[in-house]
């Protein structure tokens, strides 16, 4: 994985798959899958090993299929979304969710170019951290921040940090499908960057 720091303009979030209002939707337990295995049906060689898969859902919102995935390796956590037929909406959901992520640090930040940087009061240890990525035919963007024991982000202070978290999102340039991946393991083990390093669309 390849990584270049370069500033985000952000657009007015509209999460993709927050607009389940109104939309097809089903939800199953799994028990037993390996994550690893499910994503490779989705064509996405992930890393996450030995992540066993609760719960699925699938519905479909604005006439794109959208599955959900939370799968659970001990202590570790990982939250997969993925969009297929997602085409030319790739760059609107990519700063839709880097905004999401950053406007739960500051509540009364702007959806503008800047804006983040110039109203977020968090030190700069915890701020998130946004990264262009890309690996074996994929391009995307990672971030990188913290969240409490309540798997929350927006934490500021050292007292609350239980979890270290990577959100990976990207798009696969064969089959145009969205990968969202978000993965929490607990402070001071190996870091969920670390650990989706090898991600590979297939």
């Amino acid at each position: 994985m390849t990584m270049l720091r370069r500033p985000i303009s952000v657009w007015i979030l509209i999460p993709a798959a927050a607009v389940a209002v109104g939309v097809a939707w089903f939800a199953m337990t799994s028990r037993g899958e390996e994550l690893t295995q499910v994503l490779v049906d989705k064509g996405l060689r992930s890393g996450l090993e030995e992540f066993v898969v609760k719960r699925t859902i699938r519905q479909t919102v604005k006439e794109l299929p959208v599955t959900e995935f939370l799968a659970i390796r001990g202590d570790s956590e990982a939250k997969v979304t993925v969009i297929e037929q997602a085409g030319g909406s790739v760059e609107r959901y990519l700063d839709q969710r880097v905004f999401e992520i950053n406007s739960q640090f500051n509540r009364g930040v702007s959806p503008y170019p800047g804006a983040f940087s110039q109203q977020n009061q968090c030190p700069k240890e915890f701020t998130p951290v946004v990264q262009n990525a890309s690996g074996q035919g994929w391009q995307g963007r990672l971030i990188t921040t913290f969240a409490n024991r309540r798997r929350q982000f927006g934490v500021c202070e050292e007292k609350e940090r239980e979890f270290e978290v990577a959100i990976l999102v990207f798009s696969c340039q064969k089959t145009g499908t969205i990968f969202d991946l978000t993965v929490f393991t607990p402070h001071g083990q190996r870091t969920p960057a670390e650990i989706l390093k090898d991600v590979a669309c297939l």
